[in-house]
């Protein structure tokens, strides 16, 4: 059975770190991307991670991707694209403080990390 591709941002700390542990410890197949602004961050994350859960039959990697900077957004697109040529789930965790974004969940809009559209 093929893992599933799971994208997490902010998850290198709080509650996306605790998604990112809770799928690394399931036993159904995952290969976690852990998303963080940092890639030194999310590699030092890991590390814990992988020494808190000592064993597990899930992947969990590393990617540099900050919200907030469109071309950080296609970098990391690439890489996924290239890597695993798709995603299945996106727990879009990561905090964006501008003032725009209140105003855009509150207006119903659906907004996607990858590409960086919103739509009604």
């Amino acid at each position: 059975m093929s893992s599933s591709i799971i994208l997490i941002t902010g998850g290198n700390t709080g509650i996306g770190y605790e998604t990112v542990k809770a799928l690394y410890a399931s036993s159904q197949p995952y290969t976690i991307l852990m998303g963080s602004r940092s890639l030194e961050k999310a590699e030092t994350a890991i590390a814990k991670l992988k020494s808190e859960i000592s064993e597990s039959k899930n992947e969990v990697v590393a990617l540099q991707v900050d919200i907030e900077d469109d071309e950080s957004i296609e970098k990391a697109f690439e890489e996924v694209k290239g890597k695993w040529g798709r995603v299945d789930g996106l727990v879009n965790n990561a905090g964006l403080w501008t003032f725009v974004f209140p105003f855009l969940f509150f207006a119903g809009l659906e907004c996607m990390l990858i590409p960086t559209r919103c739509r009604v």
